[in-house]
């Protein structure tokens, strides 16, 4: 088990809490020695996620702003929900809430739900969102669509077939 440095601004007893369900959901499904391969750390890129597994190295994130407002309910939850995915990813290749995740997040004491209830309003960054102009009208793209059209990737308009470009470039 390592808990990445990114965890700093949250408490020993946090990280410990962590580390002990961790620990105990891999107990509870019968690998135990599944617990040092995990690793885990919050993150500032999730926004309505509260966890999200990483199958190929064993990692979990959770999101450190949705983490503060969650409960110690949602937290436990959310932790054996995660750890569950990828100890079902590695025996059974069940890649996502299949039967066997279900299984295991029983087995484990976890309630088997895809989803939160934590209150993400507020949380994900709207996105900036530019205008840019074809031969027969003006679009809304997002702001990385826009500076892909201006570093020259060739988007066309779906109705005149037209290249876009940024309105301010002309």
């Amino acid at each position: 088990m390592k808990c990445n440095n990114k965890t700093m601004d949250f408490g020993l007893e946090d990280i410990d809490q962590i580390n002990n369900l961790i620990k105990e959901t891999c107990i509870k499904a019968g690998l135990p020695s599944s617990f040092n391969r995990i690793s885990w750390e919050f993150s500032n890129r999730l926004s309505t996620s509260l966890g999200m597994a990483y199958f190929n190295t064993c990692s979990i994130k959770f999101c450190r702003r949705l983490w503060i407002r969650a409960n110690a309910e949602d937290r436990r939850n959310v932790i054996i929900h995660e750890v569950v995915h990828i100890l079902a990813y590695n025996v059974f290749r069940d890649d996502g809430h299949g039967k066997h995740w279900k299984a295991l997040m029983i087995k484990c004491g976890g309630k088997p739900l895809a989803c939160h209830g934590v209150d993400v309003r507020g949380i994900r960054r709207r996105q900036r969102r530019v205008q840019v102009t074809c031969g027969c009208r003006t679009h809304t793209v997002s702001a990385n669509k826009a500076g892909r059209i201006r570093n020259g990737h060739p988007y066309k308009c779906g109705k005149c077939y037209e290249p876009l470009f940024e309105n301010n470039i002309v």
